[in-house]
């Protein structure tokens, strides 16, 4: 016998979501699976993720409690997919939706509540480049055209915005989240290649949600814990 579907609810003020990136490791695919709880959860945004040799995320009882989300061109190109979210089912479909973006790097939801209108982003950024935060630039200018177009169009005040949420693993090191044990790590290069992310944030107002000097990474080798994982969203919803 079939189990019993998740009853839909209205979306609450406090949404709360696991961002982790499992490096595709089967074992840590698992033990997210062990702990988020659909009870405590709402979302789970997810970098460098496990999957199976078809692409694709599979677990016994997963679309039990969790809505699956790919990348938009993931099954014309699932290799490349870096990203996933799960969005838990008893969210009503009516407060949310997929923003469609074609990358396999960057992904994102729309939650509509009471609050308005939140767009939670999936980010990776590999650490050897910059593309995913210039086409991030490029999405995000975009998207406000298009918002500010919309707002007119309804007389709305152009002022007003959709709120935003960035989270995921962005690669950079700077003072602003890294460790102060890790001085050797603000290098020149490494300040200037964060500096991209830092005038994105202070261009549409987001702060910085997680507290500095919190490691998110030991390193396999040389067990170093640094912070390439962080939380940035718009100064309303800190």
């Amino acid at each position: 016998m079939e189990d019993a579907p998740q009853q839909a609810s209205p979306l609450r003020e406090n949404v709360k979501i696991w961002q982790q990136n499992l490096c595709k490791s089967n074992s840590a695919w698992e033990h997210l699976l062990r702990n988020l709880d659909p009870e405590a959860y709402n979302i789970a945004c997810i970098q460098e993720p496990f999957l199976n040799p078809v692409n694709l995320a599979n677990a016994s009882n997963l679309r039990q409690f969790w809505d699956i989300v790919y990348p938009t061109d993931h099954y014309t190109t699932p290799t490349c997919s870096q990203t996933i979210m799960l969005v838990n089912k008893q969210l009503s479909k009516n407060n949310w939706h997929i923003v469609p973006i074609k990358s396999p790097n960057v992904m994102a939801v729309e939650l509509i509540g009471n609050f308005g209108k939140v767009h939670i982003y999936n980010i990776y950024n590999p650490c050897e480049s910059n593309n995913t935060i210039q086409f991030l630039e490029r999405h995000m200018w975009l998207e406000n055209n298009a918002c500010r177009n919309r707002q007119v169009a309804q007389g709305d005040e152009p002022e007003q915005r959709e709120h935003i949420v960035w989270m995921g693993d962005f690669n950079r090191h700077h003072p602003m989240w890294e460790l102060h044990s890790n001085v050797h790590l603000l290098t020149a290069v490494n300040l200037d290649t964060a500096g991209k992310l830092i005038n994105l944030l202070s261009l549409y107002n987001l702060v910085q949600v997680l507290p500095p000097n919190i490691a998110t990474l030991e390193a396999s080798n040389t067990k170093n814990l640094t912070c390439p994982d962080n939380v940035f969203c718009t100064v309303d919803l800190e």
